[in-house]
C-alpha cells in the first residue's frame, strides 16, 4: 500500500529530476519546477529528522527565486542574459569559505536539534551534505561552471544519507542527479568554450 509520505516523495522526486534536467539545459524553468520539489522536501526532511536537509531545501526555494531573477536579467552593457563563467582563484577561495561557514553553522544547529528534539539526527553527515548543496545552489544561481562539481559531491553523499534514512526513492533520485550533474558539467564546459 502506498502511503501519503511515499506519494509525496515520488512526486517530489519527479519534480526534482525534471528541475535538474532543465537546469542542465540552462532553462529558467528548472528553478520554477525546483521550487515545487524543494517545498515538498522541506516537509519530508523535517519529519525524518534531517534538519540540515530541511534547511537547505528552504534555502533552495529562496535561491531559486534569486536564480530566476539573475538568469532572466539582461546586462546594461550588451543586453545579453547571464552567461556561464568559470570561477577565479579568489572566487574558489570564497566558495570554500562559504562551504565551511555553512558546514559549521549547520553542524551546530543540527547538533542542538539532535540533543533536544531528534535523537535520530546525523549532524556531521547531514551538515556536510547540506553545506555542499548550499554552495552548489549559490553557484548555480550565478551560472558558475563549478556549481556542478559541488552538486557531484552533494549527490554522492546524499545517496548514502537518504539510503540510511530509508528513503529508497530519494536515493534513486540522487543517483539520477549524480549522472545529470556529471553530464551537465561536461556540457557546460563545452558551452563555456563556445561562448
Amino acid at each position: 500500500m502506498i502511503t501519503l509520505d511515499k506519494s509525496l516523495e515520488v512526486l517530489a522526486v519527479c519534480f526534482g529530476i525534471i528541475a535538474v534536467w532543465l537546469n542542465k539545459n540552462e532553462s529558467i524553468w528548472g528553478f520554477i519546477v525546483g521550487i515545487l520539489n524543494t517545498t515538498m522536501y522541506m516537509f519530508i526532511c523535517f519529519k525524518s529528522g534531517l534538519i540540515g536537509e530541511s534547511i537547505v531545501n528552504t534555502y533552495y526555494t529562496i535561491t531559486s527565486i534569486y536564480g530566476i531573477y539573475l538568469w532572466q536579467k539582461k546586462t546594461p552593457h550588451n543586453n545579453i542574459k547571464l552567461q556561464i563563467t568559470k570561477s577565479t582563484k579568489k572566487e574558489l577561495y570564497t566558495q570554500f569559505l562559504f562551504f565551511l561557514t555553512c558546514f559549521i553553522l549547520l553542524y551546530l544547529i543540527i547538533s542542538y536539534f539532535k540533543k533536544y528534539f531528534f535523537a535520530n539526527a546525523l549532524p556531521l553527515f547531514d551538515s556536510f551534505c547540506s553545506a555542499t548543496a548550499f554552495t552548489g545552489m549559490w553557484l548555480l544561481a550565478k551560472k558558475k561552471l563549478e556549481n556542478w562539481l559541488w552538486w557531484i559531491v552533494t549527490n554522492i553523499f546524499s545517496i548514502a544519507l537518504f539510503y540510511i534514512k530509508g528513503y529508497q526513492i530519494t536515493t534513486i533520485q540522487y543517483l539520477v542527479f549524480l549522472i545529470i550533474a556529471v553530464k551537465a558539467y561536461l556540457n557546460w564546459q563545452k558551452l563555456l568554450k563556445i561562448q
